[in-house]
């Protein structure tokens, strides 16, 4: 009953989750949160090398999604209703992002081993790139999706919006992929930002959701953040909205 329900839980439809990010606005604003991650210096990662590279104390842009959340769903809620859900397959753990003056790199790594790269909505990599330019997907110009080319070596496309949910191919980027770990490098002038812009990205890694359904980042496989949420990595100074 959202005329007379005091619980600020996202729902299917209606107010969405408008009150849930009320609520942590208001959290933020009144309790603080934790600062802002470094996003370090110039560090350059060879997407051909080791994963190891993301391990050196020089990366400093570091991130962590909840586990276990991709456990399938198969119960009777209110009214003997069945909630059943069992799109869960990649646990997304940890995330790193670095650059340098040519590039930007995004690491992510799962609890078990990636499943085989099929599909659009396989491990996907949504960006603000903070360039201010339309049209948006719910605020995202870019997003890379992956796919085995030949030989199953993983390709990597960066997509831009065209419009709703509709992506336009920018151009090949190279990535890697080993046993739990992926990494991708973007350079920064195909999403507009000059070696000399301080950035501004927002981002947000996402396995086995809906096309073009935002809600699913709070239900589907997996996202992280999950739901509207994104990571920040940005050099410019923080200003409340």
């Amino acid at each position: 009953d959202p005329n007379n329900s005091r619980d600020a839980e996202p729902m299917r439809g209606l107010f969405g989750d408008n009150y849930y990010m009320q609520m942590c606005y208001y959290i933020q604003k009144f309790k603080g949160s934790a600062p802002r991650v470094n996003v370090g210096g110039e560090n350059t990662i060879d997407i051909n090398g080791s994963f190891s590279q993301w391990d050196a104390p020089e990366i400093t842009a570091l991130y962590q999604d909840f586990q276990n959340d991709t456990t399938a769903r198969n119960a009777l809620g209110y009214g003997r209703q069945r909630y059943k859900n069992e799109t869960g397959r990649n646990d997304i753990v940890n995330l790193k992002a670095a650059k340098d003056l040519e590039n930007l790199y995004f690491y992510v790594d799962t609890k078990e081993a990636l499943t085989a790269p099929e599909g659009e909505n396989w491990m996907t990599l949504f960006l603000r790139s903070g360039t201010n330019e339309e049209p948006l997907w719910n605020g995202y110009d870019y997003k890379v999706v992956f796919h085995s080319g030949e030989s199953d070596q993983l390709q990597a496309v960066l997509k831009k919006c065209s419009g709703d949910w509709n992506w336009s191919d920018v151009t090949n980027v190279s990535a890697k992929a080993e046993g739990n770990k992926l990494m991708v490098s973007i350079p920064r002038n195909v999403l507009g930002i000059a070696a000399e812009d301080l950035l501004n990205i927002q981002f947000k890694w996402a396995d086995n959701y809906e096309e073009g359904n935002l809600w699913s980042f709070y239900t589907d496989g997996d996202a992280a953040p999950y739901g509207r949420f994104n990571y920040v990595f940005s050099e410019q100074k923080w200003t409340e909205a």
